[in-house]
């Protein structure tokens, strides 16, 4: 393969999320201009520096046919109406399930404690308050299409002033609504500009992935976790969906996207003393899978 052939190759790669049509009208027009410079007798390198790079060109398509318009408004939406659908769940869970206060009462000689909830302790009302992550999560759907991105911005970092701000008592059960209204920002910029996630952010995703098993087998090298099935199976599993991450398999995003709405949702039926770090774990594997499997250009 020749190196006119390796340069359209890769600007095709590119190029995923354009229609076939508007794919195949950048492709012929730089046909033409290699075409022509070929003729001219001017160097595959020369030409290729003249015309820009594959990831320049791709920039440049995707400005002039206003982004890939089905897999930006596609991946905004998802990742959006996710965040806002994980905020009301977790809103339920810190105002009705998380043991929040504990209260004495005598009778006889015997004093009872009973642990309340936010809601058993000041009433209905105060799951509202809950709820402010999942109004400014779903703010960004509800305002016209020219607002969408400066909304959408504006509610990554009120999301993420809420879970800072309110760190020290529910603030941090809502990080993965920050998470997720970041992915909102960033991933359909991603393919606005070159049609996706290249090899870098694959491998940070990847990175994220692999960690537990990095952990797994530290605690293992220690005695602190027994080597058998439990932990083997898990750890060979992540292993593998970290590779197809860092090879761009969409297929792969969903998976661990999957795994990570599993490890939220198990809050709700176990509320332990890990909680906080099971929601911010759970979540991190959400918003990677999702705007992995969203943003893959395969």
């Amino acid at each position: 393969m020749n190196t006119h052939d390796t340069y359209l190759d890769e600007i095709r790669r590119r190029l995923d999320g354009l229609t076939p049509s508007q794919r195949e009208t950048v492709l012929d027009d730089l046909r033409g201009h290699l075409a022509d410079a070929a003729d001219a007798g001017r160097s595959q390198e020369e030409t290729q520096a003249a015309l820009g790079t594959p990831s320049e060109i791709a920039q440049r398509s995707y400005e002039e046919f206003g982004g890939a318009p089905s897999a930006v408004d596609r991946a905004w939406r998802v990742l959006l109406w996710t965040a806002t659908g994980t905020a009301v769940m977790l809103a339920a869970v810190v105002a009705f399930l998380m043991p929040s206060y504990q209260v004495s009462t005598s009778n006889g000689p015997y004093e009872n404690i009973e642990t309340l909830s936010l809601v058993d302790a000041f009433g209905p009302g105060i799951a509202l308050l809950a709820l402010i992550p999942a109004a400014i999560a779903v703010a960004p759907l509800l305002v016209p299409e020219r607002l969408h991105a400066v909304i959408t911005l504006t509610a990554a970092i009120a999301t993420t002033a809420f879970v800072i701000i309110a760190g020290f008592s529910i603030g941090g059960y809502f990080a993965p609504v920050a998470m997720l209204a970041w992915a909102a920002v960033i991933t359909p910029w991603r393919l606005r500009i070159a049609g996706g996630f290249g090899f870098g952010w694959r491998i940070a995703a990847a990175a994220v992935i692999i960690a537990p098993v990095l952990v797994w087998l530290a605690g293992i090298s220690t005695g602190a976790i027994a080597w058998g099935a439990v932990t083997v199976i898990p750890m060979i599993i992540s292993a593998a969906l970290a590779a197809l991450i860092a090879m761009g398999y969409r297929a792969a995003g969903w998976a661990v996207a999957a795994f990570g709405a599993i490890t939220l949702v198990s809050v709700i039926l176990n509320f332990g003393m890990l909680a906080l770090g099971v929601i911010a774990a759970g979540g991190l594997l959400l918003t990677v899978g999702l705007a992995h499997a969203l943003g893959a250009r395969r």
